[in-house]
């Protein structure tokens, strides 16, 4: 995976907003990944600004499971955007579950203001969800920006394009 530097770039700004896009290829939905947490080997992270080391930062990652994902429910091939508190624990996600393709592009974008986060594919609005549902805090951390995997888990096989990360709420 690739790790970049913390940077107040990647994090949400004063208004609590934030603009992520990019374009991933995954080479496969088989796989035995990790979560942060280790609770299920089923996902592996995309993208993410999150560090587990001797403390937690938590921010936000894309998550991707596998094709036989079941947690509480089925989630195959579902690709997932959480939002964190900044010492972990739960996180607000939104999410679309299709029957993506191997070797397919697809486009993803979320959108985070201080009450909401929004994902979109292919510049379509699938899901939205009420940050104070869960209790977050958007809050700026310290860690790094992981391309492909986290510090200790699964990683991403396929490929990441184009990756864009905006200081503010672009417009739908």
């Amino acid at each position: 995976y690739i790790s970049i530097n913390d940077s107040d770039l990647f994090s949400p700004n004063d208004r609590k907003e934030l603009t992520i896009s990019f374009w991933m290829k995954p080479a496969t939905f088989r796989f035995s990944g990790t979560s942060i947490d280790s609770m299920t080997e089923n996902r592996v992270s995309i993208i993410s600004k999150i560090e587990k080391i001797d403390f937690y930062e938590a921010e936000w990652q894309f998550i991707m499971y596998n094709e036989t994902a079941i947690d509480d429910y089925p989630r195959p091939k579902r690709i997932s955007f959480y939002v964190c508190n900044k010492t972990g624990g739960e996180c607000a996600g939104s999410y679309f579950q299709d029957d993506l393709k191997t070797n397919e592009w697809v486009q993803i974008a979320v959108k985070l203001n201080e009450t909401h986060v929004f994902i979109y594919k292919n510049g379509v609005l699938r899901d939205t969800d009420l940050l104070s549902e869960y209790g977050i805090t958007v809050e700026n951390t310290k860690a790094p920006v992981r391309i492909g995997g986290i510090n200790k888990g699964g990683k991403f096989n396929g490929s990441v394009d184009e990756l864009k990360i905006y200081r503010y709420g672009v417009s739908d």
